[in-house]
């Protein structure tokens, strides 16, 4: 079970890549060159975390896969700091640890 939670990890991790190619695109004029890659690179992003997330729905259950997704919002909070040096805020960190938790209980749930 360790190896599907290491994987819902990286998957969680992926799916927050789409959010930075997103965000890289946007600082470009739309349709521009620079526009196109970096949305070209997060719809492709999104497209292997489809892959990824229906062969991890065959082996995890689905409440945990969906609560172990919510990760995704701590690794995008991340690299808002190191990649756009973006500010983390108290109540930034009070949702992550949130987040955690909920992670945990729903994976405590399963058998």
């Amino acid at each position: 079970m360790i190896i599907y939670i290491l994987i819902l990890q990286l998957a969680a991790l992926l799916h927050s890549f789409g959010g930075i190619f997103s965000k890289l695109g946007s600082q470009h004029d739309v349709f521009s060159i620079h526009f196109v890659v970096f949305y070209f690179f997060a719809i492709m992003t999104l497209v292997l975390y489809a892959f990824v997330w229906q062969i991890l729905l065959k082996k995890v259950k689905l409440s945990s896969a969906y609560s172990s997704r919510s990760t995704s919002i701590i690794w995008t909070m991340i690299w808002g700091v190191v990649i756009f040096s973006e500010t983390i805020t108290p109540f930034m960190i009070i949702g992550s640890v949130l987040v955690i938790i909920g992670v945990i209980i729903m994976g405590a749930n399963d058998d």
